[in-house]
């Protein structure tokens, strides 16, 4: 027979940021890259996946920047924010050269304009009704 305490997923606590833990993963990917023989298709798949945790701790990094929350708000009152995010990480995109950070924020854009348009927006409004002081 079940009781409500055996129902309760329990969930490990966190204890590390986001970034933290991708800084970790992509040391962890780099010391098994060391391990393989240069040239090897599996050192190429584990420094591939070392470099796009670093991307994703930097594209973290940028998206909790205070520069990036009231950039130009002022002037787009009439966007939603995670369209002018999108915007904003598109126009960083191109200035880019051709490679993995530049893949990386674009897909990024585009996941925020497709969350955006199946009802995060409603989440972001409560947001910036708390932010603003």
């Amino acid at each position: 027979m079940w009781t409500g305490l055996d129902m309760i997923k329990l969930r490990p606590r966190v204890t590390l940021t986001f970034e933290q833990r991708l800084a970790v993963e992509a040391l962890r990917f780099k010391q098994a890259a060391k391990g393989e023989p240069p040239g090897s298709m599996s050192r190429e798949v584990f420094l591939r996946r070392a470099r796009q945790a670093e991307t994703a701790s930097h594209i973290s990094e940028w998206l909790r920047s205070p520069r990036l929350a009231v950039a130009h708000m002022s002037d787009r009152k009439s966007k939603a924010p995670v369209i002018v995010h999108a915007a904003d990480a598109r126009r960083r995109a191109r200035k880019l050269p051709i490679g993995t950070a530049r893949n990386n924020l674009r897909q990024l854009a585009q996941k925020l304009l497709k969350r955006h348009g199946s009802g995060l927006r409603a989440n972001v409004d409560i947001v910036e009704k708390l932010t603003r002081h």
